[in-house]
């Protein structure tokens, strides 16, 4: 299903790859998603989720996995045509 995105656009996700590197039974996990491409109709995003471990925060933190997903956006007012 398509999502209204910030801009006043309708966004879909066109592409999803993932890599789960590790499996993670319990702790808290930290998400950081940052654009690789930020065009008018065509967005490229990769994220990598951590584990984290509050009571240790100078631990090393591990890759769980890493992923890049491929949005397309069109604008909401030209989506009902």
């Amino acid at each position: 299903l398509p999502a209204r995105g910030g801009r006043g656009q309708i966004v879909m996700g066109i592409e999803n790859h993932t890599s789960f590197v590790r499996a993670v039974r319990g702790g808290r996990l930290r998400a950081t998603a940052k654009p690789i491409h930020v065009g008018q109709r065509a967005q490229l995003w990769e994220a990598t989720i951590v584990n984290v471990n509050p009571s240790d925060p100078g631990e090393e933190q591990r890759v769980i996995a890493t992923g890049r997903v491929r949005l397309f956006c069109q604008d909401a007012t030209s989506a009902g045509r």
